[in-house]
């Protein structure tokens, strides 16, 4: 993972446009494990829960996107697929490759601005459409293995593998995007990530810009 610093005016521009956009977005009822909602957030069922609302810039929109974000280089960056996005509940451990090994970059731009919202990465490549189904055929993951960190302690994971939380202490750090006006973060679409619980900071939901190429 490696970031950027994006000026500020650049970024309320893009806040601007975001807000502007924000009406056309398009609700999305992602399909979740009702177990998981109930013990996380109290909810039964998974009828009528939207977790993201999401659409894609205009050209011009886009444009200015693009050139934000140029520093990193990333092939493939003219044609990536951009959206504005609000979440509204935290996205567990995933990877951002739908079972393809036709890698890429997946870039964050913040727009809710916190310090107590992180996006963990780390290291490795996982090419099955989610991490749960990579997990589940690794029987022996934790046999034999010691902790090598201690992000459980450090910051609100529970949504990140809600089975076994502490697998994120399994597992090599590659870094920790800060949720802080300015910043940009990438990583590659292959590695795991997550996003910390920041409804646990009081947060109803947060906004940002999901960059993704192709190579």
């Amino acid at each position: 993972m490696d970031t950027i610093q994006i000026p500020n005016d650049t970024i309320d521009l893009i806040r601007n446009l975001f807000d502007q956009a924000y009406d056309s977005l398009n609700d999305a009822h992602w399909v979740k494990n009702k177990a998981q909602l109930k013990k996380l957030y109290g909810i039964e069922g998974v009828e009528g829960v939207m977790q993201t609302k999401r659409g894609q810039p205009n050209k011009e929109a886009r444009k200015i996107i693009i050139d934000a974000v140029k520093d990193f280089n990333s092939p493939g960056l003219e044609s990536s697929y951009i959206n504005f996005a609000r979440a509204f509940y935290p996205i567990a451990i995933h990877v951002d490759i739908q079972g393809s090994q036709d890698d890429g970059d997946t870039i964050i731009i913040p727009l809710t601005f916190n310090k107590d919202i992180k996006t963990i990465w780390w290291k490795g490549t996982v090419y099955k459409e989610c991490f749960d189904a990579w997990l589940e055929e690794e029987k022996n993951f934790f046999i034999g293995k010691d902790k090598v960190n201690d992000l459980s302690s450090k910051y609100d994971l529970d949504t990140g593998y809600w089975q076994k939380p502490d697998v994120v202490d399994y597992m090599q750090i590659d870094g920790i995007g800060d949720w802080l006006k300015g910043t940009a973060f990438r990583g590659r679409r292959s590695q795991p990530h997550c996003s910390t619980n920041f409804l646990k900071t009081g947060l109803t939901h947060k906004d940002y810009i999901l960059i993704q190429t192709n190579e």
